[in-house]
């Protein structure tokens, strides 16, 4: 296999994510890498082509995923929904409150890669706030923090939202059935549950996305993203604790995948 090259791709709507770090991490962890930072996946390769621009907005807005319960499936984008893609892609601005198939917009992404840049060994990681989800063997979508794929997408909303609290995080808002009652509660639980789950402007993400990138390049180079052992950065892990264990408490790699490397 050639020298692998790993390219992070910026979200700037996400100022707490030091890239310059996981870069270092990687550079670190795997002899002969080459790390390089670019700007934002969309604005990197769609530049100031206004064609390209439309088509990809488009593209992403079809991409929405409407009902949770069913299966995305090809439909014809709101003319409103593209041009709040167009928007946002142009701004960079954080997405919040809508969910995409994460495995539509990854394709979306892979048509824009360059042909000189689609080798084993070209890692491309495109951190993203927009929140992915995959459709299940329980017949609805769930939230994602990594779709391992070429590209890999990491969304920086989903470290937030996709693994779960703790259990008495829900238990207790079951309790109130007044939606504004609600939000109080939510905020209120925040800060007694505080430390025990991943937030936004965390400053505990760039270590959490050392391990999510990690995931992305064995995917890429071995064909397999996750470990078993929860002890491990490549655990898949369902639970904010779990993930906050794997990527903070322990921040190794186990054996059998430090060996692989």
């Amino acid at each position: 296999m050639r020298r692998l090259r790993v390219f992070l791709y910026n979200d700037p709507s996400t100022p707490n994510l030091r890239l310059d770090e996981v870069a270092d991490y990687l550079k670190d962890l795997i002899e002969s890498s080459e790390v390089l930072i670019r700007p934002e996946f969309l604005h990197y390769h769609i530049g100031s082509d206004r064609r390209k621009l439309d088509d990809i907005a488009r593209a992403i807005a079809s991409s929405r995923v409407i009902e949770l319960y069913r299966r995305l499936s090809r439909r014809m984008p709101l003319l409103g929904e593209v041009e709040v893609e167009k928007r946002l892609i142009e701004s960079g601005s954080a997405v919040r409150g809508v969910m995409y198939d994460g495995y539509e917009l990854a394709d979306i992404y892979n048509r824009l890669i360059a042909d000189v840049e689609r080798d084993r060994s070209v890692v491309h990681v495109a951190f993203t706030s927009r929140l992915v989800g995959t459709f299940g063997e329980d017949g609805r979508y769930h939230a994602r923090v990594i779709i391992a794929s070429f590209p890999s997408i990491i969304s920086t909303t989903g470290v937030v939202e996709a693994p779960a609290k703790p259990r008495e995080f829900y238990l207790q808002i079951s309790q109130v059935s007044d939606p504004s009652l609600q939000s109080i509660l939510i905020e209120e639980l925040k800060r007694k549950y505080a430390g025990r789950f991943i937030d936004y402007n965390d400053e505990r993400l760039t270590e959490v996305m050392k391990g999510y990138v990690l995931q992305a390049v064995f995917y890429q180079v071995f064909g397999e993203a996750f470990c078993d052992n929860r002890d491990c950065r490549l655990f898949n892990a369902h639970w904010q604790e779990e993930l906050i264990h794997s990527q903070i408490v322990s921040g190794k790699i186990c054996d059998s995948h430090r060996a692989i490397l």
